[in-house]
């Protein structure tokens, strides 16, 4: 994802389920890790 929220997505694509949009969401490490910040 480019810095595209999830309900962004989930709108445009017309999820009506934020669900159905995060079945789809496959997040990489590294995504996940900017969104969590450094390791502690």
């Amino acid at each position: 994802m480019r810095n595209v929220s999830l309900s962004t997505i989930q709108e445009l694509l017309g999820h009506a389920d934020p669900r159905m949009s995060a079945k789809y969401a496959h997040l990489s490490q590294a995504a996940l890790a900017d969104a969590t910040g450094p390791a502690l």
